[in-house]
């Protein structure tokens, strides 16, 4: 009504602590090698990010699936793998999430794509583009092997941050230790990060049960 006061809206707030730690990892390495075979140099940086980034991915899985608060109960308990999921995303709906991701190991990513029709695989459900990319629900789903085999993360993924002290970095020397008397490299990669759940009723973090 015009000249009435208007609804005010409060919310609460609560600190999330967010210890930033350094993850690294090191590797030593014949410089005599080094000499010999050029490409090495190159090629060793790149596969020490590579299993950095899996290491990470790794610790912030467990951070998010332990923190996720969702509901995973489903009216009707479904046992079919896609149904399973659209119940998870119906209850994140329900409670005014936007879902925005769905992360499966590929082992259940590939019994979602053999899923006949006859077996739950509605058109209008589960769509496969040309390149293979799904989505359930409208949901695009990623696979990835951080994830293990018969659990799901779905959630708006707009609710999580990572906190990035310091960034990516690829280091060598040749005085760590006895380096410098045996002709030894030392390389090391490491960065300085957290993981911060802003809204942890904001994923769901489901369980198949095709596993025991």
């Amino acid at each position: 009504t015009e000249g009435s006061a208007k609804g005010q809206v409060d919310y609460d707030f609560s600190m999330i602590t967010v210890n930033a730690s350094y993850r690294a990892g090191y590797l030593k390495v014949s410089k005599q090698m080094m000499e010999d075979l050029p490409f090495v140099e190159g090629y060793l940086p790149g596969r020490l990010v590579e299993e950095y980034l899996q290491s990470e991915d790794a610790a912030f899985y467990t951070t998010l699936s332990g923190a996720a608060t969702g509901s995973t109960t489903i009216t009707g308990t479904p046992t079919v793998d896609i149904e399973q999921i659209l119940g998870w995303r119906a209850n994140l709906r329900a409670a005014n999430h936007a879902p925005n991701g769905i992360v499966m190991n590929p082992a259940d990513l590939y019994k979602v794509y053999i899923t006949k029709p006859n077996d739950y695989n509605y058109p209008s459900v589960v769509l496969i583009d040309t390149n293979g990319n799904i989505r359930i629900g409208g949901i695009p789903v990623y696979e990835s092997t951080f994830i293990p085999e018969d659990k799901v993360l779905i959630g708006d993924w707009s609710k999580v941050k990572i906190i990035q002290v310091k960034g990516i970095n690829v280091s060598a020397t040749d005085t760590d230790q006895d380096d410098f008397i045996k002709n030894l490299m030392t390389l090391r990669c490491e960065a300085r990060v957290g993981l911060a759940v802003e809204r942890p009723e904001a994923f769901v973090f489901g369980d198949l049960g095709n596993v025991v």
